[in-house]
């Protein structure tokens, strides 16, 4: 009776969500509109009146997740290994086949009907009663994880408001509705002993480590959760999940062909050593880049028990996660991460390699951590920093109203390392003191560039006493790389409403699918013995390709830094450091208008307006663009690229942000100090063994 009464009430608030999904922002006129993420939010997404609850419900959300599902994890992950909550997840997911079913059959989804009928009687019979997934392993039946959200979006049924609740994974009325529904349809509800509950904490405890990392890496993680969600909805009904998953299961049974590379000449003006990629397949300058999302730690995800076990051995969970004292009067402390060495008897004195992530990166940021690790199993002792780009530097570290004027950020990130490593050596009578046998410092983008300058900084006043400085793929002119960031933005410009729903959200559902995917480090060439450096094994199991036009992934390159401007300028706005009048409006319970300005800022003009209106030369006056260009580039420490033999920079010949007179400003100045490679563009080959190989060569490993 109650479920009755429930579901009447459900069907009541559903009628209302579909004459209320209204947008409270007017849209740009036709040909105008960049498709921003608060264009594409706006207009494919729910209206947020309700902003204020909202964000207080995803409050108590982070609450839970780290007061009450951490603790429960812990005592829960560390009883049962993660083949036991593997076998609960694939029991749960069985049980749900009434709601899947009906879900297909009210949306004439014949085929995803059959699919899922043949699903539950395989996996319930062989499968002995859902612990195992048969169907899914060895008849390639892949689910089409349907829900009522989804049947009355099919029919028509607008989303509504957005609407967060606890421990709910539905973010608007229409969806939260459909939820009831699933859970009337769900086997679990009517099981005795408390099966849903037990069901929704396996789910809880899997989801820990991804919800934390949203919540730590973003400025405001409700906005980028609404619109993940909102992402991963579109892509739900169009069944990209399964499609993507047929296609891997067709690679898996059938590897792409070694295919032979294309022809590589050298360069005019580039005298320096070249190493050619061999069987990289290269999509252009932008696809290439996206793979950076594929560049994940190995041995994370492959304990024998849960993330939040005691017991768990992935290399994430060995990290020391850290403080150091802030900076800025009365911040909090900066966090980031510390790896010993493996090797037990260099425990406490290994030589130390400090990575210094890209533009906005964490410190939990996966291909950082990714790098970390491929230095660790090396015998290095290992830090990650987040970049003095990212929000949470920019709150505890750096003294200034803005970020992005490389001098001043190099000299705050060397007084940080400073306090780091005072810090690990701690007092002369502690027997853990950690004092490394060497320093080594490892910079990729922006970090590179900022690795750079610290080099330049340090032949003044050697304080770090840094044995080896190693760059990888640093931007030569910043203003530059910002102008190809703003082009790559404005790809989509003009593109009417209709035609561009599909397009974008192909392409973030295959940037997603990329970072799923454990994509296996091609095999360096020193495991191999008598392999030279032009020559190593080929990995063709494994199709490294995105499937992303040029168009799709200079949209999402562009983003990155857009997302990494929001949270700058969100943090500036809030705490009133910007020391102009800005027009930009902040509310806690509204950042609706406030994220569609900031959006329309051009990337370029953070630096050529924003950031140069907040700077001032020693004498008072005000720098010029092309000051301001000549002090944040690589050409401002030309001094130290041709002469400081600790420096190396390992970089590619077709980096969309470094032009062709800088490719030879950069080989000029480094000589044998500076290896090409042949493809990757703006660090997308860092899976690859061989320039691991280069790396550790580098390092004089």
């Amino acid at each position: 009776m109650k479920k009755t009464i429930l579901l009447v009430l459900a069907a009541a608030l559903l009628l209302l969500s579909g004459c209320r999904a209204v947008k409270p922002v007017p849209l740009d006129p036709p040909g105008e509109r960049t498709w921003t993420p608060a264009d594409y939010t706006t207009t494919f997404g729910d209206a947020d009146p309700w902003e204020g609850f909202n964000r207080s419900m995803f409050a108590v959300n982070e609450f839970g997740m780290l007061y009450v599902v951490r603790p429960i994890g812990w005592i829960y992950g560390s009883i049962l290994p993660r083949p036991v909550i593997k076998g609960i997840n694939n029991v749960s997911e069985n049980l749900t086949f009434p709601a899947k079913l009906f879900a297909c059959l009210l949306q004439a989804k014949w085929h995803g009907a059959g699919v899922e009928t043949l699903r539950f009687l395989t996996n319930s019979t062989i499968g002995i009663a859902g612990i195992f997934d048969p169907a899914d392993h060895y008849f390639d039946l892949f689910p089409y994880d349907e829900d009522f959200g989804q049947v009355f979006e099919t029919w028509g049924i607008g989303s509504g408001y957005t609407l967060i609740l606890p421990l709910c994974s539905a973010t608007n009325v229409r969806d939260t509705v459909g939820a009831i529904f699933d859970a009337a349809l769900d086997i679990k509800m009517y099981l005795p002993y408390g099966a849903s509950t037990f069901a929704n904490v396996n789910r809880l405890v899997n989801g820990y480590r991804p919800f934390v990392r949203l919540t730590k890496a973003n400025a405001d993680p409700y906005e980028v959760y609404k619109e993940y969600s909102l992402l991963n909805r579109q892509l739900r009904q169009r069944d990209w999940p399964r499609m993507m998953r047929i296609a891997g299961a067709k690679m898996k049974k059938n590897p792409p062909a070694i295919e032979s590379d294309p022809a590589v000449t050298r360069p005019p003006g580039i005298d320096g050593r070249i190493i050619v990629l061999r069987n990289y397949r290269p999509e252009g300058a932008y696809p290439d880049t996206v793979r950076i999302t594929m560049f994940g730690p190995q041995s994370d995800d492959t304990s024998f028990w849960t993330q939040l076990s005691l017991w768990n051995t992935d290399f994430t969970e060995k990290a020391h996660e850290m403080e150091v004292a802030a900076l800025r009067p009365d911040a909090k402390p900066l966090d980031y991460y510390f790896w010993h060495s493996p090797d037990p008897a260099k425990r406490n004195s290994a030589p130390l390699a400090i990575i210094l992530p890209g533009v906005g990166a964490h410190h939990t940021s996966v291909s950082a951590v990714a790098l970390a690790e491929v230095l660790n199993y090396q015998g290095y002792a290992v830090i990650v920093l987040p970049s003095v780009f990212s929000f949470s530097y920019y709150l505890s570290m750096l003294d200034a109203p803005l970020p992005g004027y490389t001098p001043r950020d190099a000299e705050s990130l060397r007084q940080t390392i400073k306090r780091i490593l005072a810090d690990l050596a701690g007092n002369a009578s502690e027997k853990k003191r950690f004092t490394p046998e060497s320093v080594n410092l490892v910079g990729l983008s922006l970090g590179a560039l900022d690795a750079l300058h610290i080099a330049a900084a340090e032949e003044r006043k050697n304080t770090l006493k840094v044995d080896r400085y190693v760059a990888i793929n640093p931007p030569v002119d910043l203003v530059y790389a910002l102008e190809q960031f703003d082009k790559a933005s404005r790809v989509m410009k003009g593109t009417p409403r209709d035609e561009i729903e599909i397009p974008l959200s192909e392409a973030f559902g295959k940037a997603m699918g990329a970072s799923a995917r454990r994509a296996p480090f091609r095999e360096p060439p020193a495991v191999r013995p008598g392999l030279g450096l032009d020559e190593y094994p080929v990995n063709n199991e494994f199709d490294y390709r995105t499937g992303l036009s040029e168009k799709q992934a200079a949209y999402l390159a562009s983003m990155t830094f857009r997302y990494t401007i929001r949270d700058v300028m969100m943090v500036a706005c809030r705490d009133n450091r910007l020391p102009f009048a800005s027009a930009l409006s902040y509310g806690w319970s509204n950042r609706t208008n406030f994220y569609r300005d900031v959006d329309r800022i051009p990337i370029r003009s953070y630096m050529t307006d924003y950031l140069l209106s907040s700077l001032r030369k020693p004498d008072g006056n005000a720098f010029t663009v092309e000051e301001l260009r000549a002090a944040t580039g690589l050409r401002a420490v030309e001094a130290t690229l041709r002469n400081n033999e600790k420096v190396r920079v390992l970089h590619t010949l077709d980096d969309f942000l470094v032009s062709d007179t800088d490719r030879r400003f950069l080989d000029s100045a480094l000589g044998k100090r500076i290896t090409w490679f042949t493809h990757g563009s703006h660090l997308g080959n860092l899976y690859y063994g061989h320039l691991h190989q280069v790396l550790l060569n580098e390092l004089g490993k």
